[in-house]
């Protein structure tokens, strides 16, 4: 099962997020 849950997208989001802004909320 390899769907596109929102929950994982918001997971891989946060972290790209997270990197991108350095952990800067």
């Amino acid at each position: 099962m390899t769907e596109h849950n929102p929950l994982q997208m918001f997971g891989q989001w946060q972290l790209s997020r997270t990197t991108l802004c350095g952990n800067q909320d």
